[in-house]
C-alpha cells in the first residue's frame, strides 16, 4: 500500500514538472515586435507595464473645478499622463468647466499632481488674446494676442511671455499649447488670422517672436508646444467643424517657422494639425499621416521631440474616422501624445478608458507595434524628468 502511494506521488510530481516545463505560467508578457528601429534582440514587456506606458501617451479633458472620485480613479488606474484644462464647456455652452479663480485652479492642479509619482502634463491653451483660458475676469493677467505681439519689440514679446509663464508656473501648469507659429497667409482664416492668432504674414517675424515667446516660457519652466504643423495659416476652413483641405492654398514658407525653430534647438514639442494636403498625402490629414510626421517632421527637419496630436475630437477627423482608426494612424504616424479635449462633440466620463482600450486592442491585433509605444513613452519620460 505504501509502495503504491509513493509511486503515485512520484508520478504526479513528474506530470506537474512536465506541465510547468511546457507551459509558461509566469505573469503574461507581450513580445516587442521588430521594426527597423528595434534592437536586434527582441525583448519582452509585461501587460501592466504596457498598460502604464499607453496611459502616459493619453492627455484627456474632464469636467470639474475640483477633482471628483470618478475622475481621480480613472486617471490613477490608467496611469494617464496628462490633462488639458478649459474654462468653457462646449457641450453645455457654459463657462463652467475647470477654471474659476487662481486659488481654485492651483488647488485643482495640486490634486491632479498628487495622483501619481509620475508627474502629469497639465496643459492649457494660453496664447493670449482670443485664445486664453486664463481670462482677466477670473483674476488672471491679460496677455496680448500673437497678432498684437507681432507688432511689438522682441523684448516685449518675451516680457509678456515670461509674465504668462510665471502665472502658469505658480498655478502648477507645466505645458502651454503655444506659441502658434502659423504664418498669416490668409488674414480671413476663420481659426487663425481671423482670431489674431498669428504673429505675422512674414515667416521671419513669426520665427523671431515665436523664439522670444518660447524663451519667456522656458525661463518659467513651461514646456511650449508650437502649433499647428505643417502650417494652418493659409486654410479657409476650421478643423473644429470639418475637413479642411489646404492642397491648393498651402505655401512652402509655412513650413519655415517649424524648420528654423527646430534647427535652432529651441523646440521640444510640436502639435500636429488635422489639415489635408493632397500634395503630401492623398488620403490622411497631417495628424494621422506618416508622410507628414515621420517623413517630413522627424526625418525631413530632424525633430526628435514630442509630437502632440491636435484634439482628436475635432470634427475634421472624428467625423471621418472611428476612434480605433484615429489612434492607430496617429501613433503609427509618429504622434506621441493623443489629446482628447472631451469638449467638442459631447462629454464622456470614461473617454480616457475608451482611448486606452482602443490602443491596447490595436497592439494586441498587431496594428500598432509595441516598439512605437516604448519609443513614445520613453520620449515622454525623458521630457518629464529633464525639462
Amino acid at each position: 500500500m505504501k509502495t503504491a502511494s509513493l509511486f503515485l506521488l512520484i508520478l504526479a510530481t513528474l506530470l506537474v514538472y512536465k506541465f510547468v516545463s511546457e507551459n509558461d505560467i509566469s505573469p503574461k508578457k507581450i513580445q516587442v515586435q521588430e521594426t527597423s528601429e528595434s534592437p536586434e534582440q527582441e525583448s519582452e514587456i509585461s501587460e501592466q507595464e504596457l498598460s502604464d506606458r499607453v496611459g502616459q501617451m493619453i492627455m484627456i479633458g474632464f469636467r470639474g473645478k475640483t477633482l471628483d472620485s470618478e475622475t481621480e480613479s480613472a486617471l490613477r488606474e490608467l496611469n494617464i499622463g496628462g490633462v488639458v484644462l478649459f474654462d468653457y464647456d462646449t457641450p453645455t455652452k457654459k463657462y463652467d468647466r475647470n477654471i474659476e479663480s487662481p486659488e481654485q485652479l492651483a488647488m485643482l492642479v495640486r490634486s491632479l499632481q498628487d495622483i501619481s509619482d509620475k508627474r502629469m502634463f497639465i496643459a492649457v491653451d494660453a496664447e493670449g488674446g482670443n485664445v486664453n483660458r486664463l481670462k482677466s475676469k477670473y483674476g488672471f493677467t491679460n496677455i496680448p494676442s500673437h497678432q498684437e505681439l507681432g507688432g511689438f519689440s522682441l523684448e516685449e514679446t518675451k516680457r509678456y511671455s515670461k509674465i504668462l509663464g510665471e502665472q502658469l508656473r505658480d498655478l502648477g501648469i507645466n505645458v502651454n499649447f503655444a506659441p502658434v507659429v502659423d504664418v498669416n497667409i490668409n488674414p480671413d482664416n476663420p481659426i487663425i488670422g481671423g482670431f489674431g492668432r498669428s504673429f505675422s504674414g512674414d515667416p521671419e517675424i513669426v520665427i523671431n517672436h515665436a523664439k522670444a515667446f518660447i524663451e519667456g516660457q522656458k525661463e518659467s519652466g513651461i514646456l511650449s508646444v508650437i502649433k499647428h504643423f505643417p502650417g494652418h495659416g493659409s486654410s479657409v476652413g476650421d478643423t473644429h467643424k470639418g475637413v479642411v483641405d489646404i492642397t491648393d492654398v498651402y505655401k512652402e514658407e509655412e513650413l519655415k517657422p517649424f524648420a528654423d525653430l527646430i534647427d535652432a534647438g529651441v523646440v521640444n514639442a510640436v502639435m500636429s494639425a488635422h489639415i489635408i494636403d493632397r500634395n503630401i498625402d492623398e488620403i490622411y490629414p497631417a495628424s494621422l499621416s506618416k508622410k507628414h510626421i515621420e517623413e517630413n517632421l522627424r526625418s525631413g527637419i530632424d525633430f526628435d521631440g514630442l509630437v502632440f496630436s491636435d484634439d482628436i475630437d475635432m470634427r475634421a477627423i472624428s467625423n471621418e474616422f472611428s476612434l480605433e482608426v484615429i489612434v492607430e494612424l496617429a501613433i503609427n504616424s509618429g504622434v506621441d501624445v493623443i489629446v482628447s479635449s472631451n469638449n467638442i462633440t459631447g462629454y464622456k466620463s470614461d473617454r480616457a478608458l475608451d482611448i486606452h482600450k482602443a490602443i491596447i486592442e490595436a497592439i494586441k491585433s498587431e496594428e500598432i507595434p509595441v516598439s512605437r509605444i516604448i519609443e513614445s513613452s520613453d520620449r515622454i519620460k525623458n521630457i518629464k524628468e529633464n525639462y
